[in-house]
């Protein structure tokens, strides 16, 4: 079975090259990867900002088919989960059966029909931090 080609997805505040290390331990271990670049970040948004992020990761995706990759790993991270999910949507039906997994690192990923604003309003919004050591599952786990 052929090795997956990882699709690697900055987030905000970052660039393709903060994957750099990843790039090279993934590529020494005989791995293929690409980066995408999104359009969104280090720019001032015109309002279609989300739809150029979604076309940018959807090329990279349909490029590396093209280029032969029989499976696609997406690794997207932070707000880079938000156009990346978008742009699987979109993919065809043949491109979606390439996707092998998507791993989130840090990502964002909301419920369809909202936004990250929305999800981020105060009554929805996860506390900045919590408490582990309170839930039993954590606390059975490290008695073990």
């Amino acid at each position: 079975m052929a090795k997956p080609h990882f699709v690697l997805v900055h987030g905000a505040w970052h660039s393709p090259q903060h994957w750099d290390p990843l790039v090279k331990v993934l590529q020494q271990a005989g791995y293929s990867t690409s980066t995408a670049k999104l359009p969104s970040v280090g720019t001032t948004p015109p309002p279609e900002v989300l739809k150029a992020d979604i076309a940018a990761i959807k090329q990279v995706i349909v490029d590396a088919i093209a280029q032969g990759a029989a499976s696609i790993v997406p690794i997207v991270h932070s707000y880079g989960g938000v156009p990346s999910f978008e742009a699987l949507a979109t993919l065809s039906a043949d491109e979606k059966e390439r996707i092998a997994r998507v791993i989130c690192v840090s990502a964002f990923v909301i419920p369809k029909g909202t936004s990250l604003a929305s999800e981020q309003e105060a009554d929805k919004r996860l506390p900045a931090e919590v408490d582990v050591s309170a839930h039993s599952l954590l606390r059975q786990k490290t008695r073990n």
